[in-house]
This record gives C-alpha cells, sequence and structure tokens, in this order.
C-alpha cells in the first residue's frame, strides 16, 4: 500500500483578500528579518531570517502548486525550502554560502509573489495609504477554493478503494489530541472508501465504537466494507499482545484480508497501540495535530517514527499537509453522516435499564483505579508491568472474576504504566 506519489501541500486557502494580506504580512517580515541580520549579524537574527523566509514560502506553496498545474511554471527551486533548516548552534558555522542562499530564496519568492498577481499592481496616487487602496481595491485573482490537501488525500484515498478490488486489504490510523476532529477525519476518509463519494450515510455495523462490533463486522460485513474505529488501542492495545481477547481479534484480521476490508481507526496516543500490530497491518497514518488540520504520512514514512521522551511520536516530514472539512459547522448545515454516528455511538454506549448499575459499578471501578495506577499495578520480570485484576478483586469484591478483568482491560488502555 506504499506504491503512492506523495506530494507536499500546506493549509487551505482562505478568502482572497485575507491571503494577500497574509502573503504580503509575511513578505514585510521576511524583508525585515533581512535588515535586522544585515546590521547585528547575531546567531538568533540569522535563525530568525530562515524561518520568516520558511515562512513566507510555506503561506505560498499551495498557490504555487496550482500555478505550476495551470500555468506550466516551474518553482522547484523553492520547494527546496519545504526542508526543516537545520538547527545551527554557533554562528562561525554559518557559511557566506548560507546567508546569500537565504537572501536569493527571498528574491525568487518576491518573483513568485508577483507571478501570483500578489504585488504586480498599479494604483493611481491617492491621499489614502497605500495598503488601504491595495487590500480594498484590487480585482483579486486568488480565489477560495478546495484545500489542496484535502483533495490529495481524497485522490489516494479512491485509489486505495481501487486497489481493495485487486485482491487488497487497508488499515489506517488517525492520532491526535482530544476534540482535534479525528472522528470527523475518519467519518469521512471512511466514507469515501466504501462509497467512492462524500455523500451519504454508512451501514451501523460500519461503525465499531466496542469491541464486540468488531466481531460481528467481520462475521457480517460485505466484500470491500471499510469501518471506522473510535478507538484503535481498545481493540490492539500494546499490553494486550497475550490476551487471549486480542490473540482472537488478531486471528479476525484474517477474515478481514479475504473480504479485502478496509478500516480506519482513531486514538489519542499512537503509542498505546500494539507495535506488532501497527508495523504488519498499517498502511498509513495521519496526525491531526490541531483542529481541523492533518499530516499524512505513507507506510515508509511511518517506519521512521521514533518514540520521545513524551511518549508522542517524532516524526519525519510529512508526505503532505492539509485540512479537512467539518462534519458538524455552526451553520447548521451539518452532514447526514455526523448526525447518524452520534445517534448509533449513543446507542451503542446506553447500556440497558437491568445492566445500568452493573455498568455503573465497572465505570465507578475502571475511573477510581485510574486515578491510582499504582496500586493495582503488578511487576512482572522480563516483560512490562500490568494491572492485576485480583488486587481489583480485593479492594471491589462485589465484582466477579470478569467484571475485574474488564476493568483491568479498560485501565490498561487508559494509563502507561512504564
Amino acid at each position: 500500500m506504499d506504491n503512492f506519489k506523495f506530494e507536499t501541500d500546506k493549509g487551505a486557502i482562505p478568502e482572497a483578500k485575507s491571503t494577500k494580506r497574509e502573503l504580503l504580512e509575511r513578505k514585510n517580515r521576511a524583508q525585515r528579518s533581512i535588515s535586522n541580520f544585515n546590521q547585528n549579524r547575531y546567531l538568533d537574527d540569522y535563525d530568525y531570517m530562515r524561518n520568516s523566509i520558511v515562512e513566507l514560502y510555506l503561506s505560498m506553496q499551495p498557490h504555487l502548486r496550482e500555478l505550476e498545474m495551470n500555468n506550466g511554471k516551474d518553482y522547484s527551486s523553492l520547494h527546496e525550502l519545504q526542508a526543516k533548516p537545520e538547527p545551527v548552534d554557533d554562528y562561525k558555522d554559518v557559511t557566506d554560502e548560507d546567508i546569500e542562499y537565504y537572501r536569493t530564496k527571498f528574491v525568487e519568492l518576491s518573483q513568485a509573489l508577483y507571478d501570483l498577481g500578489v504585488t504586480n499592481i498599479a494604483l493611481e496616487k491617492q491621499g489614502k495609504p497605500y495598503g488601504y487602496e491595495f487590500l480594498n481595491g484590487l480585482d483579486h485573482r486568488l480565489s477560495k477554493r478546495e484545500d489542496p490537501g484535502w483533495a490529495r488525500l481524497k485522490k489516494n484515498l479512491l485509489n486505495m478503494r481501487r486497489l481493495l478490488r485487486k485482491d487488497t486489504d487497508l488499515v489506517g490510523v488517525i492520532y491526535g489530541g482530544n476534540r482535534t476532529g479525528k472522528t470527523t477525519l475518519s467519518l469521512q476518509c471512511t466514507r469515501l472508501l466504501h462509497k467512492g463519494s462524500e455523500e451519504g450515510k454508512l451501514d451501523e455495523e460500519q461503525y465499531i465504537i466496542q469491541s464486540e462490533d468488531f466481531r460481528k463486522a467481520m462475521d457480517e460485513g460485505d466484500q470491500y466494507q471499510a469501518n471506522h474505529i473510535d478507538e484503535m488501542s481498545l481493540l490492539f492495545h500494546k499490553r494486550d499482545g497475550m490476551n487471549t481477547e486480542q490473540k482472537n481479534r488478531n486471528k479476525m484480521m484474517k477474515t478481514y484480508a479475504v473480504k479485502n476490508m478496509a478500516m480506519i481507526g482513531c486514538d489519542n496516543n499512537f503509542y498505546n497501540i500494539d507495535q506488532e500490530f501497527l508495523s504488519d497491518k498499517v498502511d498509513f497514518v495521519i496526525h491531526v495535530p490541531k483542529r481541523g488540520k492533518f499530516e499524512f504520512y505513507s507506510k515508509s514514512k511511518v517506519a521512521k517514527f521514533k518514540k520521545s521522551d513524551d511518549n508522542t511520536p517524532k516524526t519525519p516530514n510529512p508526505d503532505f499537509t492539509g485540512s479537512f472539512p467539518d462534519l458538524d459547522p455552526d451553520n447548521s448545515k451539518t452532514d447526514p453522516l455526523w448526525k447518524q454516528y452520534k445517534e448509533i455511538e449513543h446507542r451503542k454506549l446506553k447500556v440497558e435499564d437491568d445492566e445500568k448499575e452493573e455498568g455503573a459499578e465497572l465505570k465507578k471501578a475502571i475511573n477510581e483505579v485510574v486515578e491510582v495506577p499504582e496500586d493495582y499495578k503488578k511487576e512482572l520480570e522480563g516483560r512490562d508491568p500490568i494491572i492485576s485484576h485480583r488486587l481489583i478483586r480485593a479492594e471491589y469484591p462485589h465484582l466477579s472474576v470478569e467484571q475485574a478483568k474488564t476493568v483491568k482491560d479498560a485501565v490498561e488502555a487508559k494509563v502507561d504504566l512504564e
């Protein structure tokens, strides 16, 4: 599944007037940074100059890509700037060639701004400030359009959909913080993989919210079915490799492969997911760093992920980035897919009246154990520590052995015991 060629795009393109305002502000900032460096020649000024020029390029990048596609322009020299500048610890390491490189890039960026129609203006001399006349009087060429990164992701998902019909399967992981839109993105990816379009709803069994939903999807799912998984680590947790239930789910992956299925799973913590599963099964990873933004990593890039001290991935440069649309915006035009998801989520998580008390007790035990996991931790020689279901039963004697194991599994999925 690593046979796609990706290019780098950045961000959504906003309304034309604000776009040009932002580009001009970044150009002026880069110009000032060059002037400051010429006067002071400090390492901080050099870093600021480099970063300002790179930020100007990144703001222009999607527009340059479009100009290349539509007008045959070549900005390959400028695209060198998409690589992050190497850190410099001592000004003595800065060469004259380094300084001239960034000055030259700024000149090239200034010409590209002219090509884009941002600075090729001619105004009559008037009493009002020049900037006011430019920002409010110019006939803008840069229009609001679909984010190029989102368009590229959709194109690649449709390619993956075609590959499913050539006897393959697909697993994608979307990770990021709370309320960044992981589910919103996953639902749209799942729908596109399953239906080949951006409209319509999914079938209920395509929403895997609880562990039993996974078994049902494998047993009853159709050929080429795409599935959304609410929390991937609840199914394939790093500490559950020897867990009987997870072993059974791993066996069910054979059914998933035979049926040429696709699944897109969300999680807050990439490293909560079983690493063997990530290595063997996952074809791509999408990071959602903040609401509405995404970074796409193909399988070869995922193999280069390194675990940082704060238990988050240290990643290479993504294949491409972009912005994805909201399914439940403030303008009341909520997508039926989102409404369906919320209804099914509520129904699947709702406990029947005769099971409500038991569910409440389990939830209470889980929440309390999560607060003090050290009190229930068991060290195992040569293995990662685990939560002991026997210690849980000693504290909550009204729980059955099976219920204590349920609490154990839930707590291990929520906390880092290392």
